[in-house]
């Protein structure tokens, strides 16, 4: 006994023995790479000039509706976009206007204001108000396009900041650098080793449909304005694919604001309040309606038939089909869910998808939808991983044929019918419920 406890100190201490150089050498390789991306940083930040208040610039691009093409193979239909920001860095605020027309003809119009951490989204069409409940997204997004802006939030966070090599980018040597912004994004920024300006940053996270997927923002060019560099524009890509195109026009600094231009219009009316949290309505016996979906704007429906349920629309993602998978099982506790069907391919209203394949529901949709659900149930989901990709299953479908399909037990009855092709997709499946007389669509209807 007495050897044996012998011999587990002497492997304790040999191993100790053995891992200690490593451990002693991690500090000085840590703190070397922290103040190498520190110099490449200071480097940049005396490149782009002195700091300065408040920017403001008109956008004028391309927008990209990605996951929103009329057909699932199709491409993305591109959107004329215009835009414009006023960006007030000392104090924390801004007011960002944004105008386009989507597929099918939803035209959008809307102007955001954020002050002293709160946020408010104008419809400019409706003339109506609705509060943000979380400024920290839009603030980021907006905030990262700028070279300056984004190279203060690396400083900020000095303690992640890390040098990650050299590399080459259009034949021109980048330095590189890590740092994570205060939501947790890990941000990797290339920074031209001749000019010391930013060209381009990569954030690598999940995407609705294609999974795990680099997000590249890459700087146009640069133009003087008052004797500083300042961004022309920028280009996204998201998993490869082109999803903004801005450039900006009118840049000014430090333009003077009244502290009123961040305040919401007084005249406006209140948005009508959604229902924000997962809540079964009742629409008919058995007929059941899961609103507060993606902040009230999102609804699924399901029917409890008499040996199963079927759910029309999994919408959003992973959590919003849990969500409403839930509240099914507490309505109608020990049914199947047997069938989910969805009334087009768009990431939005498809997102959820995953979910209900994991569980070995069987999948009803249009011919031309197949495939690009196959792809879906088998993209990698590894950065955030969902049901799916914790428990993988083939997904199991049902092709709606002779645009008709029809369920029922005697008693209760669906019908899906597509009614495509239209403005916004092709095949375009909505629920009717004659019994209850009731339609249940999605994206048919817009301003």
């Amino acid at each position: 006994m007495r050897n044996s406890r012998l011999l587990q100190v002497f492997v304790l201490v040999v191993g100790f023995a053995v891992v200690a150089p490593a451990f002693g050498q991690a500090g000085p390789r840590l703190e070397e790479s922290y103040r190498h991306a520190r110099q490449v940083v200071d480097a940049a930040l005396q490149a782009v000039g002195p700091d300065f208040d408040t920017i403001s610039y008109q956008v004028d691009g391309k927008l990209p509706a990605r996951d929103q093409s009329p057909h699932a193979d199709g491409l993305p239909v591109t959107l004329d976009f215009h835009g414009a920001l006023l960006f007030d860095l000392k104090h924390d605020r801004l007011t960002w206007e944004a105008a386009a027309v989507f597929p099918g003809g939803f035209n959008f119009h809307g102007l955001s204001r954020v002050k002293d951490g709160k946020g408010v989204n104008s419809d400019l069409v409706g003339h109506t108000n609705t509060p943000i409940p979380n400024t920290a997204p839009l603030r980021e997004i907006i905030g990262l396009r700028i070279p300056r802006y984004l190279l203060t939030q690396a400083v900020q966070a000095a303690p992640t900041l890390r040098w990650e090599g050299e590399a080459d980018y259009k034949g021109r040597k980048q330095d590189v650098v890590s740092f994570a912004t205060g939501n947790g994004t890990l941000v990797t920024l290339y920074l031209d080793a001749g000019t010391h300006l930013p060209t381009k940053y990569d954030v690598l996270g999940t995407d609705p449909i294609a999974g795990d997927a680099i997000t590249e923002v890459v700087i146009m060019g640069y133009q003087t304005v008052e004797g500083r560099p300042l961004s022309t524009g920028h280009i996204q890509t998201v998993a490869g694919q082109l999803a903004q195109e801005w450039h900006y026009s009118q840049v000014r600094l430090n333009p003077k604001v009244d502290d009123s231009t961040f305040d919401a219009p007084s005249d406006y009316k209140a948005a009508v309040q959604l229902p924000q949290t997962p809540t079964v309505k009742e629409l008919g016996k058995d007929v059941y309606e899961v609103e507060g979906l993606g902040g009230g704007f999102y609804r699924s429906l399901f029917v409890v038939f008499d040996d199963y349920v079927l759910v029309v629309e999994a919408v959003l993602n992973d959590a919003t089909s849990r969500a409403v998978l839930d509240k099914i099982k507490e309505t109608a506790p020990g049914k199947p869910i047997r069938y989910v069907a969805q009334t087009h391919h768009h990431a939005d209203h498809s997102g959820g998808l995953r979910t209900y394949i994991a569980e070995g529901v069987t999948v009803v949709t249009t011919p031309g939808n197949v495939e690009f659900f196959k792809r879906f149930a088998a993209a990698p989901f590894t950065v955030q991983p969902d049901t799916q990709a914790k428990g993988p299953r083939a997904p199991v479908f049902e092709v709606i044929r002779n645009k008709k399909r029809v369920f029922t037990d005697g008693t209760h009855t669906v019908e899906l019918y597509d009614i495509g092709p239209t403005p916004h997709a092709e095949e375009m499946v909505i629920a009717w419920l004659p019994k209850e007389k009731l339609v249940f669509t999605g994206d048919q209807f817009g301003r």
